[in-house]
């Protein structure tokens, strides 16, 4: 059998596997309480007690077959909360501030928000790893109603009559907005936004006084 035979025999069956093994898709990966260069993010704990816990700074992990979360709070002391005694979770997300006395260049983050969904997640389903909420893919989805705002355009600054470079850095994020308990059929509904961080740096530099140079 020749070479070329055998790779065309190869090839072949790579479409049809192709076919038989379609790809799967990715689970929703939502970053809730790791920060990075664009926001801040918290959460606050909303018990069916009335209790309001706002301390805990990461969900070590979520046992699907108990239905039990584990948090830590920022001095690393971990609590277990049964989802049977949680009404809501809210996750916040606050855009970074440049601090006016940095030493270097001047830069400023914008929020855009988009469209919201929310997800039906069943209990077994739900997966916290590395501190990030993982949702299947397949989970039922309805679009939330509501108005969305549109970025405004971003212009060159001006120094005196001069006009400095400007870099724009546009980020799209899937952010979590809230994690209610559906007790009766044992799932979490799942809200989430789609939002866009604009990053706008410009070439000048901030002194320790404040000023730009």
């Amino acid at each position: 059998m020749s070479q070329t035979y055998t790779s065309k025999v190869w090839i072949a069956f790579l479409f049809i596997a192709a076919a038989v093994y379609p790809a799967q898709p990715q689970d929703i990966r939502l970053n809730i309480l790791k920060s990075d260069e664009f926001a801040l993010r918290r959460m606050v704990v909303f018990k069916k007690s009335g209790e309001k816990i706002g301390i805990f700074v990461r969900i070590a992990s979520f046992d699907p077959a108990t239905g039990l979360f584990v948090m830590e709070s920022a001095t690393g002391d971990a609590t277990s909360i049964p989802a049977t005694e949680i009404q809501k979770i809210e996750f916040e997300q606050t855009v970074k501030r440049q601090n006016p006395a940095a030493q270097q260049a001047s830069w400023e983050i914008r929020a855009t928000l988009g469209a919201e969904l929310r997800y039906d997640v069943s209990q077994s389903a739900l997966k916290v790893e590395s501190g990030d909420l993982v949702l299947p893919s397949s989970s039922p989805s309805t679009s939330i109603p509501g108005p969305t705002l549109t970025p405004s355009e971003a212009s060159p600054r001006k120094s005196g009559n001069k006009t400095t470079g400007v870099s724009i850095t546009n980020v799209k994020v899937l952010e979590a907005k809230s994690l209610t308990v559906n007790g009766s059929s044992k799932s979490f509904f799942v809200e989430v936004q789609n939002v866009t961080y604009t990053k706008e740096t410009s070439g000048s530099s901030v002194g320790l006084s404040g000023m730009r140079k």
